[in-house]
């Protein structure tokens, strides 16, 4: 864990401006595969991940993968738009960087706030830095 001495503080999450904007995710996939945790392993958002990605590794077949992602429907929907390099993430990243809210986001994006949240929360965390 990288500790900012100076500040004495133990959350480089909080001021990190190099920390990689999926944090949150890397922990969550280093959970669900059984490893430690760099960061705090008591995380909602990361909790919550990891729990989506081991059982979505368990998945057998499409439906299991479909009943997971109803489960877990935002971080699935967010999990999708991070892995696609198109013009709906694109925009989605610059208003994130704009520090435009949620719902402004929703109205023009068209997705619904919780997606947008857990985007912020696990693929793109740049709020606060």
């Amino acid at each position: 864990m990288i500790v900012n001495v100076e500040r004495g503080c133990e959350k480089p999450w909080e001021w990190d401006p190099f920390l990689p904007p999926d944090w949150r995710f890397q922990d969550a996939r280093r959970l669900a595969g059984g490893e430690e945790a760099e960061w705090p392993a008591d995380d909602p958002a990361i909790v919550a991940c990891a729990e989506y990605c081991r059982v979505m590794n368990a998945a057998e077949d499409d439906t299991e993968r479909a009943a997971v992602k109803r489960h877990w429907s935002a971080i699935a929907a967010a999990h999708e738009i991070a892995g696609k390099n198109d013009p709906r993430r694109w925009e989605l990243e610059a208003r994130l960087l704009a520090r435009q809210t949620d719902g402004e986001i929703s109205v023009r994006c068209g997705l619904p706030p919780e997606v947008i949240s857990r985007y912020e929360e696990l693929f793109f965390n740049v709020r606060g830095r």
